[in-house]
């Protein structure tokens, strides 16, 4: 009976050398393909991608002159007549003309609708800034 399972013993070792063998064979035959499998692969995804890529640049394309027609222009640019230049004088220069006309602060904040201590500050520092 030790015989027969010695012999069993044998015959599995072998078997799984063999099956290791065939495996060692068909990794290096894998390794071997890689390369190019990986390029060619890698090949026809940037393809498909750059297809892709082109084609939703098409549509954009198609849809920004179907916009930009002569029949939807008004919509992409203002009439120049809706635009008025407006120009505020900055509360500094309203302040000092006023003081210049002979307003005292009080009534430069009222004028301005400011503060009295906002004013008060204003004219001292460009006061300070005169000397």
């Amino acid at each position: 009976m030790l015989i027969a399972l010695i012999f069993l013993s044998f015959i599995l070792n072998l078997a799984a050398f063999y099956l290791i063998f065939l495996l060692f064979q068909r990794l290096k035959a894998v390794e071997n393909e890689s390369p190019q499998n990986v390029k060619r692969e890698i090949e026809e995804l940037m393809t498909a991608y750059l297809a892709d890529l082109g084609e939703e640049n098409d549509a954009l394309v198609a849809r920004l002159k179907e916009q930009i027609s002569p029949t939807n222009s008004d919509a992409w640019f203002p009439h120049v007549d809706d635009i008025v230049d407006k120009f505020e004088e900055p509360l500094l220069s309203k302040a000092v003309k006023l003081q210049q006309k002979g307003y005292n602060v009080t009534d430069i904040a009222k004028e301005l609708d400011k503060g009295e201590g906002e004013i008060e500050l204003l004219l001292k520092f460009n006061k300070n800034v005169h000397l």
